[in-house]
């Protein structure tokens, strides 16, 4: 449930403005731990495993002044967008006291190289000032950065949750299920957005108790998956026309947070 009222934080706006967050490189003084896809939902910090990352940790409670990030958020690029290719890349480093981030590294991925390398290139790019303490002075802290690659999600042409396509959430969907065969549908940031549309308009969790939550979720499933299916067949139609009734709560909500 944490991660559906996390994700509905998205259906805020309709076409949400990119995070700020992550600069520089360095050889790493550990090996790096494995990278793994993103998860769905809230964050999780990435450096458990990372001993260099662990080291500098405690200082993160001693910031009073937190860095600040310039630099452009990169956008997902045509020819990928495409091929259906999206999702979020998380990218860790150190972040120096001369507003460097050493080691930058992938540490989430979202499922495309070339996705993960642009997120990479980009947070590598960025200049910061640092972490400041109470008395002024730069410390050196972990940093994670978030870098998010969604139609759904842009605000160029065709993209937008209200304004995303038929043809695009087919194309998204077809390419995530074949790089994740063994992810749940739950594990997709999207289906969980409209998941929890569906559960806060029903009620909520308790509405119709265990039985009627679960045969809820049951429902909400086989539409989701037929929504797919009518999007092959009518490419030009947006996907929360596809959806109902979440699609029609979704343009609701939009509305209402312009």
């Amino acid at each position: 449930m944490i991660a559906i009222l996390a994700a509905l934080a998205v259906l805020a706006t309709a076409d949400p403005a990119p995070e700020s967050v992550p600069p520089a490189r360095t050889p790493p003084l550990s090996p790096p731990p494995a990278v793994t896809t993103a998860p769905a939902g809230a964050p999780r910090l990435a450096w458990p495993n990372d001993p260099d990352l662990q080291a500098i940790d405690g200082n993160r409670a001693l910031v009073k002044t937190k860095a600040a990030m310039s630099g452009d958020y990169p956008d997902l690029p045509d020819a990928l967008r495409a091929l259906g290719h999206h999702g979020d890349v998380y990218v860790v480093g150190a972040l120096g006291v001369d507003g460097k981030l050493a080691r930058p590294r992938v540490a989430y991925s979202s499922g495309s190289p070339d996705l993960d390398a642009l997120a990479l290139s980009a947070v590598s790019a960025w200049t910061w000032s640092p972490a400041l303490d109470a008395d002024g002075k730069p410390l050196t802290v972990p940093l994670q950065v978030k870098i998010e690659f969604a139609a759904y999600r842009s605000d160029k042409a065709g993209g937008g949750l209200i304004r995303y396509g038929c043809r695009q959430f087919a194309l998204d969907q077809d390419w995530w299920r074949s790089t994740h065969p063994g992810a749940r549908r739950s594990d997709h940031e999207l289906y969980t957005m409209m998941l929890g549309l569906n559960v806060i308009a029903g009620g909520g969790l308790s509405a119709g108790g265990v039985d009627g939550f679960k045969a809820r979720m049951a429902d909400f499933e086989r539409r989701w998956d037929a929504s797919i299916e009518k999007c092959r067949k009518a490419p030009d139609k947006r996907f929360v026309d596809m959806l109902q009734p979440e699609g029609r709560y979704a343009e609701a909500l939009s509305k209402s947070t312009r």
